[in-house]
């Protein structure tokens, strides 16, 4: 009996586990060129909320306004009374309080300030930063287009930091010379707003948008928690009276990062050296349009017509306006009805910022979720921001009706409100990315000019309907601030558009991907995004014409069929 021969049996082969692979794709994702760049960015937010905020607690120091600390409740509330009583004195001041840290005494502990300034000079100290921040935004726009979003920014976050290494030197020859350099300080931080837009313009992908947006914008909560910590700490230096380590430290800080930033940042995708192929395949195919190398003007008339940008505008506004007044009113209001300082506690002082930077971080990925589950842009859009104006109104209503009994329901209604205004991040914030990506920069500079503008007028509004300060005069102005933030979403709920504007449109680019509907995608359609997130592309055909085709392949190249013979 002879023994069967059997065929050789081929080894067979596990299936790819699909769990490394996903991690695989999302450890390419988080540490590619374009998160790179969004970390970058959050250490440039970083710095311009730092830059912005040390002043108040530094004032503190310099003039000693706090030296008697909270020894005692019933003095610490004298003190705190008369604060904000003269608050309504002075615009400034009234548009600042918010940068008002927890007291403290001034020179590392060893009691009076170093100055003697009068209320006034201390509003125009602390008020000077905005009006250098509108004057800078309104130019901001053409300074990115003609220097490029890479230097704009390093000369914003350097010019700032020089700023602040003079101040003190300078401070002492003249208080007036300070104000100057506040000035200065705010048109340097201003530079930065409309660069970002353009640069995320080029950058972010449509899928990632909101995330990458997120991350970037999270630098300024986090200046926000850590500017009054750590400028407190700086004071304490028994050296100097403690004060001038302040500007030091923060001149150092950003002078250092924009050096990092220009080594690392690049303005465009195809710029970049260390971009991979996949990576470049995947924001090219997936950003509102690959641009032409001519640099056009706005087209002012059809933005000036266009409802898509008036719904930006408006909200923008809106916001500016509440969250403006929510930082420099709530604290008198706490302290006036609710007998409650806030300011008084640091930790405390934070959490409307922590707040606001987990709702920034998780609005970003539960978007651009929604994006991927293939809601359309402009319902993302629409959904986040009326849900961020209604969700911030309705709290302050409810505080208006609270007594000093219910202060610690107050305070975490003022974390709620403030934490929901945050989902504005990822919808009138970015949509000009939406609507017009070529144009993001200017749009971006025209509304930041206007909402900073109207923004001025929130004291005077506030002060005319606070006379006596009554619980009464404050429930009126609560509802007017309500209403503010209601109008605002509403606007942007009935006039916000998600794709790109025709006035917007590159006429020189043969295809503008993120512009098309879904069923003329180039690449697979509705069902199938064309690239992965690492950058690969998935297998599908090309039409590039009849009878000819192309396959994608999986670092992003094209594989050409062999001719036919």
């Amino acid at each position: 009996m002879t023994k069967e021969t059997m065929a050789p049996q081929p080894a067979k082969t596990s299936p790819p586990d699909k769990t490394h692979t996903k991690r695989r794709i999302t450890e390419m994702k988080y540490f590619s060129r374009r998160w790179v760049l969004a970390y970058l960015l959050c250490m440039a937010r970083f710095c311009q909320a730092s830059v912005r905020q040390c002043m108040g607690i530094a004032l503190v120091c310099m003039t000693g306004s706090g030296q008697d600390d909270v020894t005692a409740n019933t003095s610490s509330s004298l003190v705190n009374t008369s604060s904000y009583d003269n608050m309504t004195s002075s615009v400034f001041i009234n548009t600042t309080t918010a940068s008002r840290p927890p007291r403290l005494r001034a020179g590392g502990g060893g009691g009076g300030g170093e100055f003697r300034w009068s209320v006034t000079l201390e509003g125009h100290v602390l008020g000077s930063y905005y009006y250098g921040f509108v004057v800078s935004v309104m130019l901001a726009g053409y300074v990115d287009h003609w220097l490029g979003s890479v230097r704009t920014i390093a000369l914003g976050m350097a010019g700032s930091g020089g700023v602040c290494l003079l101040t003190p030197a300078l401070t002492r020859q003249h208080p007036y010379l300070l104000v100057a350099l506040r000035a200065l300080a705010g048109y340097a931080n201003g530079l930065i707003d409309p660069a970002v837009l353009t640069l995320w313009s080029h950058w972010a992908p449509a899928p990632e948008r909101g995330q990458l947006s997120a991350v970037e914008y999270s630098g300024l909560s986090v200046g926000g928690m850590l500017t009054f910590l750590v400028s407190a700490l700086l004071c304490q230096v028994p050296v100097d009276n403690g004060w001038p380590f302040v500007f030091y430290f923060y001149g150092c800080q950003n002078l250092m990062l924009a050096a990092l930033w220009c080594y690392l940042a690049r303005d465009s995708p195809e710029a970049h050296p260390a971009v991979t192929d996949g990576e470049l395949s995947y924001i090219l195919a997936h950003r509102s349009g690959l641009r032409s190398a001519v640099k056009a003007s706005p087209p002012w008339l059809s933005i000036l017509t266009s409802g898509a940008v008036w719904a930006i505008l408006l909200t923008h506004v809106s916001v500016f306006w509440v969250y403006a007044w929510i930082l420099a009113y709530l604290p008198m209001y706490m302290d006036n009805v609710l007998h409650y300082d806030i300011a008084q506690n640091g930790a405390l002082s934070s959490l409307p910022f922590v707040g606001k930077l987990v709702m920034g971080i998780a609005g970003g990925y539960l978007a651009d979720m929604m994006m991927r589950k293939r809601l359309s842009i402009v319902c993302v859009r629409k959904t986040f921001q009326i849900v961020g104006s209604v969700g911030c109104a309705v709290p302050l209503l409810v505080i208006s009706f609270l007594s000093h009994e219910e202060r610690v329901v107050a305070v975490a209604l003022l974390v709620v409100s403030v934490s929901l205004e945050n989902l504005g991040s990822v919808a009138y914030r970015i949509n000009s990315l939406d609507i017009a990506p070529r144009y993001a920069g200017f749009l971006m500079s025209m509304t930041s000019t206007v909402a900073s503008a109207v923004t001025l007028t929130a004291p005077y509004v506030t002060s005319a309907l606070l006379g006596n300060k009554t619980r009464e005069e404050w429930q009126r102005v609560l509802y007017i601030v309500a209403g503010v933030s209601t109008t605002g979403g509403v606007v942007f709920l009935l006039c916000a558009r998600g794709h790109v504007q025709d006035w917007a449109r590159d006429t020189g680019l043969e295809v503008e991907v993120g512009s098309l509907p879904p069923e003329e995608l180039p690449l697979g359609g509705k069902k199938d995004p064309p690239l992965r997130e690492d950058g690969a592309v998935s297998e599908h055909l090309l039409p590039t014409g009849e009878g000819s085709e192309e396959r994608a392949t999986t670092n992003g190249s094209v594989l050409l069929p062999p001719e036919k013979t």
